[in-house]
């Protein structure tokens, strides 16, 4: 027939991550979502593997990330969970820059969001 259905399946530690992204967000962003178009930045930060650790111990710097998750899995992740919330659809999104990133070991691992309101037209 002509009727299908479509559906994504995400499993619970996924839908457990979108909530308590949405859930910070809200503590720090308490206006309505964003309604018009927006560049964002984001910057997944990831503790580096052991071996890196050992490695590049004397180092404090931003390595790249190269291993799973694909950065587009993640990105789409945050695209959703946000939606409603600090945008109206992930479809404001005009412009994006992303990034996945090993922190020193000094840091937290952590995503670190920019959202910049565009001018329309």
């Amino acid at each position: 027939s002509g009727n299908q259905v479509v559906s994504t399946y995400h499993p619970k530690t996924i839908n457990d991550w979108k909530a308590m992204a949405v859930a910070h967000v809200r503590s720090q962003y308490t206006d309505s979502p964003l309604d018009q178009p927006l560049l964002v930045m984001v910057d997944f930060r990831f503790a580096k593997t052991l071996a890196e650790s050992r490695i590049k111990s004397r180092m404090n710097l931003l390595t790249p990330h190269y291993v799973k998750p694909d950065i587009d899995n993640i990105w789409k992740a945050i695209q959703d969970a946000l939606s409603g919330v600090l945008w109206r659809d992930d479809a404001c999104i005009s412009m994006a820059f992303s990034r996945k990133v090993c922190i020193p070991v000094t840091e937290t691992p952590c995503i670190r969001l920019q959202v910049v309101k565009l001018q329309e037209g």
